[in-house]
């Protein structure tokens, strides 16, 4: 796994834990396996763009903060 994965896994997984939902809630959000989801915020998994939208619009981020870890 890239630093860069693991990097944008971990500001994933932190936006769902201060949103105090669960891996299964999230799968289940997205239409996705629980797997896929667990090994997105794993960083084991390679995150598709369009998924990174998705969790930018859910949790009202700029994608840059997601891919970056910086305020645009």
């Amino acid at each position: 796994m890239s630093e860069q994965i693991r990097q944008i896994a971990e500001r994933i997984r932190e936006l769902r834990s201060i949103a105090g939902l669960t891996l299964e809630t999230m799968a289940q959000e997205f239409h996705i396996p629980v797997e896929t989801y667990r090994g997105y915020e794993s960083g084991s998994i390679d995150i598709p763009a369009s998924f990174l939208y998705q969790i930018a619009g859910k949790f009202h981020v700029d994608l840059s903060s997601l891919l970056l870890g910086e305020e645009p």
